[in-house]
């Protein structure tokens, strides 16, 4: 939907602002002077699968693009926050035949989240972001950002659990008795510290050195087939 330099191209463009048959059927039942935006909050989110809060999540040409389709101007007196809006977005829902989500459906969407995003190279935004395309497929909507990133918070922090969880389950009593001593000792020569340290440069001593680190890391026996299932970034950032 983007071109080679990243700019949205016409057809892209047209097709998010476009508006259907059926959507100027159910446009027509509203004033003039609210008909523009109420289109506007519908394309924006039959894309986006929230509402913005103002006009100002509207590109100015996506504006003028809605309006030159309906054949009327754009009122720049419609209040976002008024009850009339309220009550037209409400319609908007029943139109798209959207719903508002309920607990089940917010745990049926956190759990979503977690099984497809966790584990990811995504900050909470794309979280967020694929939250609310997820809860469109569902055909709910979740009424607030805060709510939303609640959910995103609580299957970002469920999936870690769960996977530091999984491999402390997979470790052996060897093992863990060797991290523990390596923690405890950091000092030593196969201590936390040292086995993060750089063995310097090139010499006999530093060679051996690294192959004492290189056969205690071996001797570990960690269960490094769980990492296919993650992202090397995000195994990164836990370990941070």
């Amino acid at each position: 939907m983007l071109s080679s330099e990243g700019v949205m191209t016409e057809q892209a463009f047209a097709t998010i602002w476009g508006l259907s048959y059926s959507d100027f059927e159910f446009l027509s039942r509203y004033g003039a002077s609210s008909r523009v935006m109420v289109a506007c909050q519908l394309l924006f989110f039959r894309q986006h699968g929230y509402f913005p809060e103002d006009r100002s999540a509207f590109d100015p040409d996506a504006i003028e693009y809605v309006a030159d389709q309906i054949g009327i101007e754009d009122c720049l007196a419609y209040s976002f926050a008024s009850d009339n809006a309220r009550r037209q977005r409400a319609g908007i829902l029943g139109f798209l035949g959207v719903r508002r989500a309920s607990e089940r459906d917010r745990a049926k969407l956190q759990a979503w989240m977690g099984k497809h995003l966790g584990g990811r190279d995504l900050n909470l935004a794309d979280w967020v972001e694929r939250g609310y395309a997820q809860a469109c497929q569902m055909g709910v909507f979740v009424p607030s950002e805060q709510i939303m990133e609640r959910l995103a918070r609580a299957s970002r922090r469920d999936f870690r659990k769960g996977f530091l969880a999984q491999v402390g389950l997979q470790l052996s009593v060897e093992t863990i008795e060797q991290l523990e001593w390596a923690l405890s000792e950091p000092l030593a020569e196969t201590g936390f510290q040292r086995l993060k340290d750089d063995v310097g440069a090139a010499s006999l001593d530093s060679v051996l050195r690294a192959a004492l680190r290189v056969s205690f890391f071996e001797g570990l026996n960690l269960p490094l087939d769980i990492l296919v299932g993650v992202e090397r970034c995000w195994v990164s950032r836990l370990a941070r």
